[in-house]
Parts: structure tokens; sequence; C-alpha cells
């Protein structure tokens, strides 16, 4: 019971932070930091949500943290191997601007997530 309330926090924590993620990651050093730290904490709670993975591996990537970036995606993997970024178009929350999701991408794509 107590897992599943945690699970609905953290989804619509997610869910709700998807605009300021946006406006977070690659903004700046310190956004990009604080995007990276916010998925950390999270993960903390709750290791196997993959949403906070992925952003916490493109924060890091995009930050220019690539071992942590890559460890943080081999966890990921490890979750779901078939991973890939052709699959995200159907799982991933909407973005206000499209150069949100390009960025978002590039960070995957930098931390060593196959296309």
């Amino acid at each position: 019971m107590a897992e599943d309330r945690v699970q609905r926090r953290l989804a619509a924590i997610l869910a709700a932070d998807v605009v300021g993620y946006s406006r977070l990651m690659g903004e700046d050093e310190a956004g990009t930091l604080a995007t990276a730290e916010w998925a950390e904490r999270a993960l903390r709670d709750q290791p196997n949500f993959a949403p906070l993975r992925r952003i916490a591996a493109a924060s890091h990537a995009l930050r220019g943290c690539p071992s942590e970036a890559q460890k943080i995606m081999a966890q990921l993997r490890q979750l779901d191997p078939a991973l890939r970024l052709s699959d995200l178009g159907d799982i991933m929350p909407p973005f206000r601007r499209p150069a949100d999701r390009s960025k978002y991408l590039e960070g995957l794509r930098k931390a060593g997530l196959p296309e």
C-alpha cells in the first residue's frame, strides 16, 4: 500500500515537473545540476522508477559528467535491456517546447542510450 502511494506520488511529481524540468535542463550549469540532484534524491526513495533514471542520466550527460551518466544509464538498461531512444516517443511526457525534448534526447544519447 505504501509502495503504491510512493509510486503515485512520484508519477504526479514527474508529470507536474515537466515544465520545470524543461526550463532547467541544459539552460545553464546550475539548472542542469539542480535537475540532476533532484532526480538523484528521488531515486533514493524509488530506485527502480525508470523515468527518474532517464532524467538523471540525461542531466549528468548534459552537464559534462559522462561517467556518472553512463553509470546511471547502465542501471536503467538493467531495468529495461531493450530500451532504445526510438521507444521513448510513446512513454515520454509532453514538453512545452520542442527544443526541450531535443535537449533531453541529446542527453540520453550522450549517456549511452542506443538509437
